[in-house]
């Protein structure tokens, strides 16, 4: 779900996003990302070549648009732990770029075998291309234990 929030009370009794935050966690939903983050520089130092509320990350942050999505692993939402449902946010956190929530909810689907192992052919598109080369999961997920093996 996709929710603009507001930082400062913009509007006399307007929810902020601590107050919206608050609600969402209640319903099931975790805060997953800002979608988008606009903001304002004081006219003491404004921002060259832009206007006063800007996206830019060196403002100061007024108002959002965030993600929150159930997730479906945690046992209060088994219930939404369906192949569909499944498949459906994992594309939902494709198109967000989250592709490694995107992969994780896959993952658990096959270890259920709630879907098939065919579904590794739809990896290649969440992988992050490697030093200019698309790679599949199984080497991605080997370099990644190198290069954490390496940091050791």
């Amino acid at each position: 779900m996709e929710i603009e929030v507001t930082f400062n009370e913009t509007h006399n009794g307007r929810c902020l996003f601590a107050d919206i935050d608050y609600f969402m966690r209640n319903k099931g939903f975790y805060f997953l990302k800002f979608v988008q983050i606009y903001g304002f520089r004081k006219n003491s130092l404004p921002l060259i070549n832009c206007h006063p509320y800007t996206t830019s990350v060196d403002a100061t942050p007024i108002a959002a648009d965030v993600l929150y999505v159930r997730d479906p692993l945690q046992t209060k939402n088994i219930k939404y732990f369906t192949r569909d449902n499944t498949i459906k946010l994992a594309i939902i956190h494709d198109l967000y770029n989250s592709p490694d929530h995107a992969i994780e909810l896959l993952d658990e689907a096959i270890s259920k075998d709630l879907i098939g192992k065919n579904i590794y052919d739809l990896y290649s598109d969440l992988i992050p291309a490697v030093f200019g080369r698309k790679i599949d999961i199984n080497t991605y997920r080997a370099l990644v234990k190198v290069f954490h093996n390496w940091e050791k």
